[in-house]
């Protein structure tokens, strides 16, 4: 989740799409989710086990090629709960449809990085002034909520601007496994442009 000396990882995404995307030839990364599992044996609400965070692919069919062709292309998202019906590209439009479940309510936020930000970076420092080894502080254009919209169906038209848009679907749903206090069960779209 990061804090006020560390970015999260999110928030490393954004930097590093921006930075890439900046470049002449910078190629997208991808987003995917695991769960950081340690306990096998033992479940409990709080614990690391698995089924925590996951990927979804859409593949032409269950096999190896075929699920490593789709995530090559970035025709997947990662959940922690949130289920999608669709997510498309098309048009210079990026549209995310949820799969909704009754009385769970939905924010689509649609994230990204304009041209022409601003790349300086600082280090971070503690209150005693010491240099501490971290992520180091961007600008705040870098991962910048460009829309958001309440509901299961949402769409992002580019503006033509924008280095990148990725989708990001957080739930009215508490998420139990979570490690983070009051944290909804989310998924993330992965970035066009």
């Amino acid at each position: 989740e990061g804090d006020n000396l560390r970015a999260s990882t999110e928030r490393m995404w954004d930097i590093i799409l921006a930075h890439r995307l900046a470049q002449a030839g910078g190629e997208v990364l991808y987003g995917v989710a695991t769960d950081d599992a340690h306990n096998y044996h033992k479940f409990e609400p709080r614990a690391a086990n698995p089924g925590q965070a996951w990927t979804v692919v859409r593949a032409a069919r269950l096999t190896p090629e075929s699920i490593i062709r789709a995530m090559d292309v970035g025709d997947f998202y990662c959940s922690t709960g949130v289920k999608l019906k669709d997510v498309a590209f098309q048009d210079d439009t990026l549209r995310v449809q949820v799969d909704p479940e009754p009385g769970v309510t939905y924010t689509i936020r649609f994230i990204g990085t304009r041209r022409g930000f601003d790349p300086a970076s600082r280090e971070v420092a503690s209150a005693g002034g010491t240099v501490i080894r971290t992520t180091r502080v961007y600008s705040p254009e870098i991962g910048t909520v460009l829309a958001e919209s309440q509901g299961a169906t949402a769409g992002y038209a580019l503006k033509g601007d924008e280095l990148y848009v990725r989708a990001k679907v957080i739930s009215s749903r508490k998420n139990e496994k979570s490690h983070v206090p009051d944290e909804c069960e989310s998924a993330w779209v992965q970035p066009v442009r």
